[in-house]
């Protein structure tokens, strides 16, 4: 039992995938059973990737650290070279693509760091804790005391990072497995990384690519992505295009059965994403040279006319006319074929263009008026021979039409010991033929692929010497050579040729020397002439490897032009260019640019750059001590005013329609300020208008400025020039200052929209609009000022802050003397006060002002005859026919207004009270906007008035007690909003 518990620990911990906690008093068989696991967790961990990863086994990666961004990646121990271990190859970083001599560092040495701190959670409490541990006791497993309980746990953590936060890339050119670590999953995939064996940049998505959407390295020389380093993982030529599987089976084999590969699971649905799944069925590379569909079954073809026949070939022959007749002849053993009425015919060596005559003749014999046609059905299997260093040697039957390459491609090839250069074809009759296939796969020269006769052998040899060309030719491939060397012209033309970036003044070669060291040298040719003249006296011998490098992406010849000018870019350096050519060639500078400097980057000797400035006015002037000659490389810049020259503003005020700040440009006066702002106002007087001018070292000035003058043409003088901060002030008419707009609406004879004079009051503005209609509710009149809107939101934005302010402080304390339940009341009621005063913040405030309005004989200069300021609005309403009840009634609605009744007939008209009513705290609103909450049983209920019932509030328990001072601030933000909605 006991062990049937532990195992459910063990199998619980790791599907949640965390660090092990085991108990200590069960340590020794735990201990041993928590190490297998993990060791058999971390190998499905490195293999979830698929195919990429599973045959790379534990502990065959080696590590390189950056020394530019200090992160790691891994490559491939088989890819590790010597040179790399002595410290004398380069390593490119995925990274940033630097280039660097490496340092190796194994993951276990790396992480032995000082101890540290780390977290912990308990097993017991499932609380978190801090053990200052060092990383080999993290690994290897340390006895911890829980801090909660005083038991102790053993507590286990792998040292190396989940195999999830590593990505196994390839790299696109040689084929070669690396990795690298997902900092941000987010962004992987968007962001290019380098091969660290040639540095070749690439997207790590390319391996989901198609063929077609990949670049070439054709391609890549047009797109300033030559690789910056030559990349050793070449394969031997030719090999790739045979298939890994053979097509046919040998004589006697069974057929096995097809066992499903590790990559038709769940990997398939990620590739047929991303259009692979076709391609992996097929057995295709991305690579691949060759497409394995290009081989149809050669029994059903059409044959020629000299195709000769033989025992199993099969004639169709169809007859018309004065006989109708289809026939399927097979050729038996002795060569013959049985016709209708002519018996035995032998065809064993005849050819099939001469068979369909002699079919012809025969049956002539014995018909008339007839036509024939013969085909070829099935065609006759012959049986050969492969041996040597095939892949499947044995015999096969294969189709009569079979050549040599046909057989080979159909039984995978020759191995990559095996030569495609020294192939021996044996006839039945002992002759031989010598086959060299590069002939036929470098260009297509089918003579030595001969056609098969039953019991041939082909015998393949080991494979000769070969040689090895990387980096910048067409072919970069391992060749075969006929003999034991070759020379390097030769070698070229096999390889396609050195590619237009080759770098022909170092092409390296590395020689195994008698079989003792490996050497390099280097061979240096001028340029493609040399390399043609001298190359076919370069002898190359079997295991010699030749590197082809790419040229500096640097551009030479060339200067550049960039700023204000018509055409920016790069143009060639032509003998003696100066900066006035290229200013030509960029078609000119645009308007706009700054003529008094212009900068000349330029590289010095020693590779710094310094900036040579131009005065581009003298130069445009024809001055030619700015017209320096231009140098490779070098850049012209030039600015534009508002790069160099800061915006300058002068700003007027005033009596102008669009008074404020504007851009000073050049020459620019008083009037045209004046035009910016869209002119004078009919109010801005043309006297005494002031300039006010600030001058660096003087007393600020402040200059009269006659307007009448300004725009007189006759007095021009006084319209004065700008400076950079100048300020115009423009004054109205005083007789225009007092000057009101008021708006009158509703019960008036004319209502709409009057100008009143200063110190005119609201009676004489009705009385202008023609008086109160006969329907006018005066006790209802709504007069709105916008300066007491104002003044009540500045009023409601104090009382708010100061509220946000006290709910802070509360917050602050809530965890002082107070128990759970009340600290979590205390805290709904912060919050609901919150919502209160948000609800406060944005109500629809109108600056509403309460006036008893009379008749106009009474109203006039009463103390509510208000003096008008300007944007007052009145609105005097119809005579209402109702009262409102809502709040806590049980139907809240308008209650026709019959003289005399009191509230409580109207209460009772709204269904009467609520439970939670509060009889108590009744108020009134009138239709003045005054709000009326004292005496209200008594009070006599006029049209148009709206009753309040609220709600009592009851509180028996201390949470209660807390939501008492909830409800209080709730009403008075209530009160509030229903006034609002009374002016309404």
């Amino acid at each position: 039992m006991t062990r049937r518990i532990l195992a459910l620990i063990i199998i619980f911990a790791f599907t949640v995938n965390s660090a092990l906690p085991a108990f200590a008093q069960n340590s020794v068989e735990l201990e041993q059973m928590v190490r297998t696991k993990m060791k058999d967790m971390s190998k499905q961990d490195r293999v979830k990737d698929g195919a990429d990863e599973q045959d790379v086994p534990e502990d065959s990666w080696h590590t390189f650290i950056c020394p530019v961004c200090e992160k790691e990646f891994q490559v491939p121990d088989a890819d590790v070279t010597d040179e790399m271990r002595k410290g004398t190859e380069e390593v490119i970083c995925p990274y940033d693509g630097t280039a660097f001599i490496p340092r190796e560092i194994a993951m276990r040495n790396a992480l032995k760091q000082e101890p540290e701190y780390v977290n912990i959670v308990s097993p017991y409490e499932k609380r978190e804790f801090k053990a200052r541990m060092d990383m080999d006791s993290i690994a290897s497993g340390a006895v911890i005391t829980d801090p909660y309980t005083g038991k102790k746990f053993r507590y286990i953590k792998q040292t190396i990072k989940p195999e999830d936060e590593w990505k196994v890339l390839i790299s696109p050119n040689d084929r070669r497995k690396f990795r690298i670590r997902v900092f941000n999953k987010d962004n992987y995939s968007k962001e290019d990384v380098s091969s660290p064996y040639d540095g070749d940049r690439f997207n790590p998505d390319w391996q989901y690519m198609s063929e077609k959407d990949m670049s070439s390295d054709i391609e890549k020389m047009f797109s300033r992505e030559i690789p910056i380093a030559v990349s050793k993982a070449i394969k031997q030529f030719g090999y790739d295009l045979f298939p890994e599987k053979p097509q046919i089976r040998r004589i006697g084999e069974k057929e096995e059965e097809k066992e499903e590969s590790d990559e038709t699971g769940k990997d398939d649905k990620t590739q047929a994403r991303f259009g692979m799944l076709q391609n992996k069925l097929l057995g295709e590379s991305p690579r691949s040279q060759f497409d394995e569909g290009m081989y149809t079954e050669l029994s059903t073809i059409p044959v020629s006319d000299d195709y000769v026949l033989g025992p199993g070939d099969k004639l169709i022959i169809n007859l018309w006319g004065n006989i109708q007749q289809k026939l399927e002849l097979d050729i038996d053993g002795e060569g013959k074929v049985i016709l209708p009425q002519v018996g035995p015919l032998s065809l064993w060596g005849v050819k099939f263009s001469e068979a369909k005559k002699l079919i012809e003749e025969n049956l002539g014999k014995f018909y008339t008026n007839f036509q024939i046609n013969v085909s070829m059905g099935k065609l006759r299997s012959i049986k050969v021979f492969i041996l040597g260093e095939a892949k499947k040697p044995g015999a096969y039957m294969v189709s009569s039409l079979a050549t040599v390459f046909d057989l080979l491609y159909q039984v995978s090839g020759p191995s990559k010991i095996g030569t495609l250069r020294r192939i021996k074809l044996t006839r039945a009759n002992k002759t031989e033929e010598a086959i060299d296939f590069y002939d036929y796969l470098l260009k297509g020269d089918k003579s030595q692929d001969f056609k098969l006769d039953s019991g041939d052998s082909i015998f393949v040899a080991p494979i000769g010497s070969v040689v090895g060309i990387a980096g910048n030719v067409k072919r970069p491939a391992i060749y075969e050579l006929k003999g034991n060397n070759i020379s390097m012209n030769e070698l070229l033309e096999t390889a396609g040729g050195i590619s237009a970036v080759g770098y022909l003044q170092r092409i390296q070669v590395e020689r195994i020397k008698d079989h003792e060291r490996k050497i390099v040298f280097d061979l240096d040719f001028e340029n493609a002439q040399a390399l043609k003249n001298t190359s076919s006296n370069i002898m190359l011998q079997d295991g010699d490897l030749v590197m082809i490098s790419a040229v500096a992406p640097v551009r030479h010849n060339y200067v550049s032009i960039a700023g204000n000018v018509q055409r920016q870019g790069d143009y060639e350096l032509k003998p003696g260019m100066k900066i006035e050519d290229l200013i030509d060639e960029a078609e000119g500078v645009t308007q706009g640019a700054y003529l008094d400097r212009a900068e000349l980057s330029r590289f010095r000797d020693d590779k710094t750059r310094e900036i040579i400035p131009i005065n581009l006015g003298r130069l445009l002037s024809k001055d030619e001590t700015e017209n320096i000659e231009l140098k490779e490389w070098d850049r012209l810049y030039i600015f534009t005013k508002s790069e160099v020259i800061p915006t300058f503003f002068v700003r007027i005020e005033g009596a102008v329609y669009r008074p404020g700040e504007y851009e000073l440009t050049d020459n620019m006066r008083i009037s045209d300020l004046i035009f910016r702002a869209s002119g004078l106002k009919k109010t801005a007087t043309l006297r005494n208008a002031e300039l006010y001018r600030r001058v660096i070292g003087k007393e600020p000035q402040v200059i009269t400025v006659d307007l009448a003058s300004i725009f007189d043409p006759r007095t021009k003088e006084s319209d004065l020039y700008l400076q950079e901060g100048d300020q115009i002030f423009i004054r109205e008419e005083t007789k225009w200052l007092g000057t009101r707009e008021i708006d009158i609406s509703g019960q008036v004879v004319f209502p709409g929209k009057y100008m009143a004079a200063p110190g005119e009051r609201l009676s004489a503005v009705i009385k202008r609009a023609g008086g109160f209609t006969d329907k006018a509710f005066l006790p209802g009149v709504i007069f709105i000022r916008r300066s007491v809107e104002k003044y009540q939101r500045q009023m409601i934005k104090k009382f708010v802050d100061s509220e946000q302010e006290a709910i802070l402080k509360e917050e602050s304390s809530l965890a002082i003397n107070l128990s759970d339940s009340l600290s979590t009341a205390r805290r709904e009621m912060i919050k609901y006060r919150q919502k209160q005063l948000q609800a406060m913040e944005s109500a629809d405030l109108i600056g509403r002002v309460v006036i008893k309005v009379d008749t106009l004989d009474k109203f006039e200069g009463s103390a509510n005859d208000v003096e008008l300021e300007d944007g007052d609005s009145i609105a005097i309403p119809l005579v209402p026919s109702s009262v409102q009840v809502i709040g806590n009634v049980y139907a809240p609605n308008a209650v026709t207004f019959i003289e005399g009744k009191g509230i409580d007939y109207y209460i009772n008209k709204a269904g009467g009270f609520t439970k939670n009513a509060d009889k108590k705290g009744i108020f009134i609103i009138k239709p003045s906007g005054e709000a009326i909450g004292k005496f209200t049983q008594a009070m006599k209920i006029e049209r148009g008035d709206t009753i309040i019932v609220p709600e009592i509030f009851k509180y028996k328990t201390p949470t209660g007690l807390i939501f008492k001072d909830a409800f209080s601030f709730t009403s008075q933000v209530l009160v509030t909003v229903l006034a609002v909605a009374a002016v309404r």
